[in-house]
């Protein structure tokens, strides 16, 4: 075993099936994040969403991927005309879009989702370690002092036996001076 896996399992005791699921989604998380840093355009390779040149003539954007010529409509446009930036994703050219925001949005949540699911299941395990622990804590003071009597008083009791004080004498009369009635 690793010299440091002691700690983490200190660390993780308590936890239950939650940090097991949290590693799971840690290299879920980090498998993602490769793919990312190991492709050529630091893309994801399922969203690898490209910008393309278009022109916009009437409120239709038409674009041209890989000799494919395709069009997008721009509702907001007021029939003007010029260059426009088109995304294209390579697994269906013809489905352009304006704007990149949904697929970058797709990108990180796919990407990031993972380790932050991760950090939420681990979280969830401390919280339930912390709940054990103090549900633990109440069942052994039941166990030790028992219910109702407080802890407190059963330790002076306890402390009292142990060490007995000297008391003084009672101030009731001695037995020498009882007399028997009649």
């Amino acid at each position: 075993m690793l010299p440091g896996m002691a700690g983490v399992r200190r660390l993780l005791d308590g936890t239950g099936p939650y940090s097991g699921l949290a590693l799971a989604a840690f290299v879920v998380g980090v498998a993602m994040m490769l793919s990312i840093l190991l492709s050529p355009n630091e893309r994801q390779w399922w969203l690898d969403a490209h910008r393309v040149q278009g022109q916009e003539v009437g409120g239709a954007v038409v674009y041209s991927f890989h000799g494919q010529n395709g069009s997008v409509n721009d509702p907001r446009s007021d029939t003007r005309t010029g260059p426009r930036t088109v995304y294209v994703i390579a697994a269906a050219p013809l489905q352009g879009s304006l704007t990149n925001t949904p697929t970058v949005a797709l990108d990180w949540t796919i990407t990031a989702g993972p380790a932050l699911i991760g950090v939420v299941l681990l979280a969830f395990g401390f919280v339930r370690r912390s709940q054990m622990r103090s549900r633990r804590t109440v069942r052994d003071e039941i166990d030790r002092f028992g219910y109702g009597i407080p802890s407190e008083v059963v330790q002076r009791i306890v402390s009292d036996r142990a060490h007995p004080r000297r008391q003084s004498p009672s101030p009731r009369t001695d037995s020498r001076d009882w007399r028997p009635d009649g």
